[in-house]
């Protein structure tokens, strides 16, 4: 009798394949120039290329400059010293969203369509967010992306 494979299964090995992914397009591109480093992320059933801000200066500039982001990317910046980080609109010309990540790698919550005009405010999550996801304005509704979903790519490690 054949077993049928069961869906635990599947997912696991799907988030393995994409840790190893992630592991492997950072250390590709670790090292030749680049301030970022590269990885990938699934949340609800979107799959997310993403850079991570390597420095403090990478992390302050953020998306600020850029003309536009592929349709399936952001920016992620990880282990947040401040549990309620205040993100800004300096130099940005696109509108994004926001997905605040909590410690147990869970959506904490989204902030939609935040505009570029709204600079000098700050941008403050309502939970505590220990990773920030930026991507293109309508991604999370789009993508179904809401609170309490499980974001997978990013390890086990606590920041904290």
């Amino acid at each position: 009798m054949k077993k049928e494979p069961r869906w635990g299964t599947v997912i696991a090995l799907l988030v393995l394949v994409l840790l190893l992914w992630g592991a492997v397009s950072g250390y590709r591109n670790a090292g030749i120039g680049s301030p970022y480093e590269d990885g990938m992320l699934s949340i609800a059933n979107a799959g997310i290329s993403v850079e991570i801000p390597a420095t403090r200066a990478d992390f302050a500039k953020g998306l600020g400059g850029r003309a536009s982001l592929d349709e399936a990317a952001g920016m992620l910046f990880l282990c947040l010293p401040d549990p309620y980080p205040k993100f800004w609109m300096k130099n940005m010309h696109f509108p994004i969203d926001i997905i605040w990540i909590g410690e147990d790698l869970t959506v904490s919550g989204v902030t939609p369509h935040v505009l570029p005009e709204s600079f000098p405010e700050s941008i403050v999550p309502a939970r505590p967010a220990a990773h920030v996801l930026e991507v293109n304005a309508g991604f999370a509704e789009k993508n179904g992306i809401s609170q309490g979903d499980v974001v997978f790519g990013l390890g086990g490690s606590s920041c904290r």
